[in-house]
């Protein structure tokens, strides 16, 4: 890997350095890395991992990745860092080698902001918040076929009207049964 200072910032005022890491790889995908450094106690309080190569190269298989940036934010609590913020977004291409054309490309976008740090009991609390939860959004332990839960846990955009119409026919099929299957008549 190849390391370079970029300076220094201030966030949350505590100063960080800025260190710059390209990072060699078989693909030859450029990717740099930029970690932020606490100059108090070398504690990593953030750092970001991006690529962009919109080239393909046909002959490396059958996925190319376009375009890719994460994003981790650690902060202070109790005096230790812990993870607060997370964003990932990708670009990826499936490819046809033999024709060198892109089928599809797709996009990913993913955040999670973490806003409570537990330190007491957590193995308690862990275990009964996985299961109240499992239990309460699995779709294997639902009774119906069909129930608002899924609609929910999946964040279905239910204002869009794409969407309630697929919601009505779910809906409609559970009232009626299941249309599949088939009686057989004894002769």
């Amino acid at each position: 890997m190849i390391y370079e200072w970029e300076g220094t910032t201030q966030i949350n005022d505590e100063n960080l350095s800025i260190v710059k890491i390209e990072v060699p790889n078989t693909r030859k995908f450029p990717a740099f890395y930029k970690v932020y450094i606490s100059e108090l106690d070398h504690a990593i309080l953030r750092f970001d991992l991006a690529g962009t190569k919109k080239e393909i190269d046909y002959t490396l298989g059958r996925w190319h990745t376009e375009y890719f940036n994460e994003t981790y934010v650690f902060k202070r609590y109790q005096q230790k860092p812990y993870l607060n913020y997370v964003k990932r977004q990708y670009t990826i291409k499936h490819l046809d080698p033999g024709k060198k054309k892109v089928l599809r490309t797709e996009d990913y976008y993913t955040e999670l902001l973490i806003n409570n740090v537990i330190l007491t009991d957590v193995e308690a609390r862990q275990k009964s918040l996985t299961s109240q939860k499992s239990k309460d959004v699995s779709l294997a332990l639902q009774s119906k076929e069909y129930n608002d839960v899924f609609w929910k846990s999946y964040n279905v955009v239910l204002e869009n009207p794409l969407d309630k119409e697929i919601i009505l026919f779910f809906e409609q099929k559970q009232k009626s049964g299941n249309q599949f299957k088939t009686k057989r008549k004894s002769h």
